[in-house]
């Protein structure tokens, strides 16, 4: 289920238009055998019910970056303590702070939205190797 606080960066303000249907799809993306990111995305079902009816496993960056009707609005910087329980359900290893981002995407009348946390051993935590 969508929080309240995914609804409100969709502008879904009434509790009516929660009742609408949306499908939540989360996903872990791997690279060099380490899971990376966590992502998150906030689709109304109709969307998944026309453009994104063959999705299946496949990538949502994949459709939604390369197709120009989709319009991204800006950035937003996610900082997370996580609980326990959040760590235990993805099978994380205790983290102090998870960094992420996240950014709604237009498409007609509809908006979704795609969050991503980087996940330990994501690159985007490794320390630069340049020398000063």
């Amino acid at each position: 289920m969508a929080t309240l606080e995914e609804y409100k960066q969709l502008k879904v303000q009434s509790a009516q238009q929660r009742v609408q249907n949306w499908q939540v799809r989360e996903v872990i993306l791997h690279g060099n055998n380490q899971p990376w990111v966590l992502a998150r995305s906030v689709i109304p079902q109709a969307l998944c019910e026309k453009d994104f009816l063959d999705l299946g496993n496949k990538p949502l960056g994949h459709l939604i970056f390369n197709d120009n009707r989709f319009s991204r609005e800006p950035f937003q910087l996610l900082c997370m303590q996580p609980t326990s329980q959040f760590l235990h359900a993805y099978g994380l290893p205790h983290m102090a702070t998870i960094w992420g981002r996240r950014s709604v995407f237009r498409f007609q009348q509809h908006a979704m939205m795609v969050a991503e946390l980087f996940l330990p051993q994501a690159p985007a935590y490794r320390e630069n190797d340049v020398e000063q």
